[in-house]
């Protein structure tokens, strides 16, 4: 995907889930919540150094020079990551149970989003991504969300801090394949900006990864 059409994703997202909870299965909630596991703050932590968060504004700013094609309003910036279920996070089991939890804090991001890549899941996996205050929930994901493309992004959460989560039943999760790809280190928060038009100039009847190549 071409720098340009990066935040036009994004603003896609935003149009698409804003800050509703509607992607909550019913009264469904990440496996963590109801297990006795390690505290997030004893986990290791995935940090997003702040000067990559610079470089990615840097680089946007550089798209939205004057001169260059007017593009939708940018609420995001993308930072590369390359992150696994395999090198990172940390591995945990109940009684039935596998639960894979990766903290990850973006300095100066107002939101949050995950670009997933090389997905592979099997049926009985789900997805969750949650703020650390608990007060943003977007999941389950399952197999099905990814429609079979191998490549899917979260719904937004508020502030800088999330937690990334898999559950699977215990034995499944060499079966697992998933690398976070990008994080989309949100400039404007929806939840405190009324003023903001949240879906810019995409919605989600447009094709808005379309970019430059």
């Amino acid at each position: 995907m071409s720098s340009k059409s990066v935040y036009t994703l994004f603003a896609c997202l935003i149009g698409a889930f804003a800050f509703n909870s509607e992607v909550l299965a019913g009264d469904a909630v990440p496996a963590s919540y109801s297990a006795e596991l390690t505290q997030v703050s004893k986990l290791p932590w995935l940090n997003v150094p702040r000067q990559s968060v610079d470089a990615a504004k840097a680089k946007a700013a550089a798209a939205d020079a004057p001169g260059n094609k007017p593009q939708p309003t940018r609420w995001a910036v993308a930072v590369p990551l390359k992150a696994n279920a395999t090198a990172n996070g940390v591995w945990e089991e109940t009684e039935t149970h596998a639960i894979w939890r990766l903290p990850i804090n973006t300095e100066s991001a107002l939101m949050l989003s995950l670009q997933f890549t090389d997905v592979s899941l099997p049926d009985s996996a789900v997805i969750w991504f949650y703020s650390t205050d608990l007060n943003s929930i977007r999941g389950p994901y399952s197999r099905d969300s990814f429609g079979g493309s191998g490549s899917f992004a979260t719904a937004a959460i508020s502030g800088q801090s999330g937690i990334l989560e898999i559950n699977v039943p215990k034995g499944q999760t060499s079966d697992i394949n998933l690398t976070v790809s990008k994080v989309y280190s949100g400039i404007v928060d929806f939840s405190k900006d009324s003023s903001a038009d949240k879906s810019g100039s995409c919605n989600v009847d447009v094709a808005c990864s379309t970019g430059d190549g």
